[in-house]
């Protein structure tokens, strides 16, 4: 196996590693890293690169949003959920001590309430919240009265800071989609699949914002600080620092 780190150090600097961002494997080649910054371990991840050409080069990207979830207590990831609904709620305050008084009665206050609350007892009580969540429909009808009827998946892994601006236009976001921190929907967006997919085929990166009717359909890849258009209908990746307009979308 031949690995290729782009550090402009030798190869054996675990420091140097720490700052790579690309590896390149050649051939049909089978990796485990396990990737130190500052002296700290960050989780392992493990990749299998299948390739018909020896010679075809991979490229490969050691993002910690398509990296597995660190092994914690479930009792940690459903907290985690409750922590970024209180941040996402001090985005809508903006700031202002006021709007606590009317935050509640927003549409977007009203989505990002119910699928944290939906996501965080999905961590807390895994697949059998499926049947159990019947037990909570009062509550997500209520939810339903103060917001609007969106379709945010509990399975989808959604980072800090999520905002939809107008979900009156509806929200639809596939289960097996795992999206970055401070993704802003504007309204009428769609993430969800064009073909049979598995889980981590459909990512967003963070700061990734769509604009009013975009879709993003999987599978795709979606770098960080990119601008999706109003209308623009992604099904390729796109790199990092983008913007994409166009149906196909095409990043400028």
């Amino acid at each position: 196996m031949l690995i290729i780190a782009h550090t402009g150090c030798t190869l054996p600097s675990a420091r140097g590693l720490a700052h790579s961002k690309t590896l390149r494997v050649v051939g049909n080649c089978q990796m485990r890293a396990s990737v130190l910054e500052c002296g700290s371990p960050l989780p392992l991840f493990q990749r299998h690169v299948k390739s018909a050409n020896r010679d075809k080069i991979c490229r490969m990207k050691m993002d910690p949003i398509a990296l597995p979830e660190e092994k914690r207590s479930r009792w940690t990831l459903a907290g985690e959920q409750f922590a970024f609904l209180g941040h996402e709620l001090g985005l809508l305050t903006q700031g202002r001590a006021g709007r606590w008084l009317v935050l509640f009665f927003e549409p977007s206050a009203g989505v990002v309430i119910s699928y944290r609350l939906d996501r965080s007892f999905y961590l807390l009580c895994g697949p059998a919240w499926t049947a159990l969540r019947v037990g909570a429909l009062p509550l997500f009808l209520l939810l339903r009265l103060l917001s609007c009827r969106h379709e945010i998946c509990f399975k989808a892994q959604i980072g800090r800071g999520l905002q939809v601006l107008h979900p009156t236009l509806g929200v639809v976001v596939h289960g097996d989609a795992i999206v970055g921190q401070d993704c802003i929907l504007c309204g009428g967006n769609s993430l969800g699949v064009r073909k049979p997919m598995r889980r981590g085929e459909l990512i967003l990166g963070d700061q990734v914002m769509l604009g009013i009717n975009a879709c993003v359909l999987g599978p795709a890849r979606v770098g960080h600080h990119v601008n999706i258009g109003a209308g623009a209908v992604v099904v390729n990746d796109l790199p990092d620092n983008s913007v994409a307009v166009g149906v196909p979308a095409r990043a400028r």
